[in-house]
């Protein structure tokens, strides 16, 4: 291999490795629940540069389009859980990583049409139905105390186009002198057909960074 081809490699490596972590960025701030940053990694290192080149564009749109949200729905904070006699279904959502911040849960009133999907491997989460508004809530806040810096919650309604009620979010609140701030996550809502609704829950980047203790 001559000098010149050495140069020429190892500027298309630098170039690779770039347009990699450039991709990865890209694809965390669409979604950070999607699985394609691992077969991503796998397949930038079977890539040619020429080819990486050639693919970036395409990898770019597979990745806006698969993690597209649909319809998004807004969540207001609340003061309280409406609807006393209501019977709803509770997800209480929890993933390991970073310490368990990621941990979210949310009341759907049950036969209103809506079912809420979180974005995420099924072993993340756990439904349950006919429950009343008060249990889902001390079911959400003992999920909420197996992290050492919770301290508070927070109620959000998430409304659907119309202003009616889809459901409620209960976010846990942590310690900012320790996360960095007390609310650390993203929560984003797309509205589907049939009523179906993609929960997508992401943690903000200096909870992430926050979190290595």
């Amino acid at each position: 291999m001559t000098h010149t081809d050495g140069k020429r490699r190892k500027y298309m490596n630098v170039l690779k490795k770039t347009l990699k972590k450039q991709v990865f960025r890209i694809s965390g701030l669409v979604n950070s629940d999607c699985h394609v940053r691992f077969s991503l990694e796998a397949f930038m290192k079977r890539l040619s540069c020429r080819a990486v080149l050639t693919a970036l564009p395409a990898l770019l749109l597979i990745i806006s389009s698969g993690c597209a949200t649909g319809q998004a729905l807004s969540a207001v904070k609340v003061q309280g859980i409406e609807g006393a006699n209501e019977r709803y279904t509770l997800i209480l959502y929890r993933e390991e990583e970073y310490f368990g911040l990621k941990t979210i849960a949310f009341l759907v009133p049950e036969g209103n049409g809506y079912s809420l999907q979180p974005y995420a491997p099924e072993y993340n989460y756990t439904t349950i139905h006919n429950i009343s508004g008060q249990e889902g809530l001390q079911l959400a806040v003992a999920l909420f105390h197996k992290n050492r810096d919770y301290v508070n919650y927070e109620i959000r309604r998430i409304s659907d186009p119309g202003g009616g009620t889809v459901g409620f979010e209960i976010r846990p609140l942590y310690d900012a002198t320790v996360e960095g701030r007390s609310d650390v996550m993203r929560v984003e809502y797309g509205l589907s057909k049939g009523g179906a609704v993609n929960v997508y829950i992401h943690l903000n980047e200096t909870s992430m960074e926050g979190s290595v203790r």
